[in-house]
């Protein structure tokens, strides 16, 4: 009994902990219209301000353990702010409008997503997820046709890099959902020696944010 009751506290014990840990990791967030004091703004981008991210790369999806890539010449894609942030919350911008121009494999854009922006304490910068992003492919290989649909839950894009203007450079594991060809994953071969696919594929892009400018991110 005196072992069980341990075991009891130490649980609670590590509940309140990670309950601390994750109350103190909360991202204060503001977009910022300059960068003289990482941990506060004196003039911030408030609710409603629109951002435009515009490629400087080809934005490319590797799938198929490289042996065929879905890219597009140039895009672009923007949404505008749902808050001001704060040194309590973080700033989401739910992506309105998405183009992709040439791209190949006709890639369609399902749903936009929502982009959120957490700051990176000590920086001028913020580290940013996607959720709720879904878009489609439909590319003929010499495997035959080849559909693919690719999803963002929480994915780590990168880090938005405060500057006029302020840079998205994106290294991201996507993720694939179940109605797509196997092939459009990740090939391994298992224990049993057999060939097969993660549902994920590696999404590599780089953008500009063209407006506002400049742009910095701040704790609050």
């Amino acid at each position: 009994m005196k072992h069980l009751k341990m075991l009891a506290m130490a649980a609670v014990a590590a509940t309140a902990l990670i309950a601390f840990a994750g109350a103190g990791t909360a991202s204060a967030t503001v977009l910022c219209k300059n960068n003289l004091n990482t941990s506060s703004c004196s003039e911030d981008y408030g609710a409603g301000t629109e951002v435009k991210f515009n490629s400087t790369m080809n934005s490319v999806l590797h799938a198929g353990g490289g042996i065929f890539h879905f890219g597009c010449g140039s895009s672009s894609f923007s949404g505008k702010t749902d808050s001001t942030g704060g040194s309590a919350n973080t700033v989401s911008i739910p992506i309105t409008a998405k183009l992709y121009d040439p791209c190949g494999c006709g890639i369609s854009v399902i749903s936009y997503g929502t982009l959120e922006l957490h700051h990176v304490s000590g920086t001028d910068d913020a580290t940013v997820t996607s959720s709720g992003t879904r878009m489609r492919t439909n590319c003929s290989t010499i495997f035959g046709p080849v559909r693919c649909t690719y999803a963002t839950e929480n994915t780590d894009l990168g880090t938005l890099q405060g500057g006029n203007p302020a840079k998205l450079p994106i290294n991201a594991t996507v993720k694939i959902v179940p109605e797509s060809d196997p092939i459009c994953g990740v090939p391994f071969v298992n224990e049993k020696e057999e060939l097969e696919f993660k549902p994920e594929a590696t999404w590599t892009a780089e953008y500009q944010v063209t407006s506002p400018k400049p742009l910095y991110v701040t704790a609050g």
